[in-house]
């Protein structure tokens, strides 16, 4: 049987598992999923896990599954999730119902009435921490044109300030992101502000108690506030 399969970057959390199968809730951590199918999902985490090892994994929008690390990628590792036929044929639906939903949005980003915000300034947050000054060129309800020095490949996930979302297009001297989700018009200015300077040096040691929920609640608000449920085991 053909699965459906997303490629693409989005945003997630990982809870690795102890031997005795119960989540190691300091070691919680924000992440990219760059691939999902059924069977097999690629994320893209800074988390120090082993072979074998199991963890939780939450997808935006989709749902939270167990998994196990197969084998490590650069940048991250392939995890292999451990669902029944039933599970997968779920799993399945979801990721063809999620990949309509980002085809159809970025059909009608153009929609959106563009403008230049009062506060250009902003920065670019990629998804190991690392930061960049960026020069909003325009905005939207659906997402945000930047001058940077950074030319990140499309489809990589990043936030610009507050702002998830992933990049879509280059120009000639930044690109264009399109955000997660439809933003209110009237505050999507402020949201675009650069992370308080307090906030963004705890960035790069997102592992250290406290410190990464300074992440969670600034860049992935949506993912921290979404209780796990219930997973499906393979028997």
């Amino acid at each position: 049987m053909q699965h459906a399969r997303f490629i693409g970057g989005i945003a997630s959390r990982v809870t690795p598992l102890d031997e005795a199968d119960r989540p190691i809730l300091s070691a919680v951590s924000p992440c990219w999923t760059r691939s999902i199918s059924p069977l097999v999902a690629v994320i893209a985490c800074s988390n120090r896990l082993t072979r074998g090892q199991k963890l939780i994994v939450q997808l935006a929008d989709i749902g939270g599954f167990l998994g196990q690390v197969e084998r490590f990628v650069e940048g991250g590792y392939a995890v292999r999730l451990l669902l029944d036929d039933a599970g997968r044929e779920k799993l399945s639906a979801k990721i063809a119902w999620y990949r309509l939903r980002v085809l159809h949005a970025s059909a009608d980003n153009r929609t959106y009435k563009r403008w230049r915000p009062a506060n250009r300034h902003s920065v670019v947050l990629l998804a190991d921490g690392k930061t960049a000054p960026c020069l909003v060129l325009d905005v939207s309800a659906s997402g945000v044109a930047v001058s940077s020095g950074l030319k990140p490949d499309l489809g990589t996930p990043l936030a610009i300030g507050q702002l998830v979302g992933k990049v879509v297009r280059h120009l000639d001297d930044g690109f264009a992101v399109q955000f997660q989700s439809i933003q209110d018009e009237r505050t999507v200015e402020r949201m675009l502000l650069p992370i308080a300077s307090q906030h963004t040096s705890v960035l790069t040691s997102v592992g250290k108690a406290g410190e990464s929920k300074v992440l969670v609640n600034h860049v992935t608000q949506d993912i921290a506030a979404t209780e796990l449920p219930a997973l499906v085991r393979t028997p």
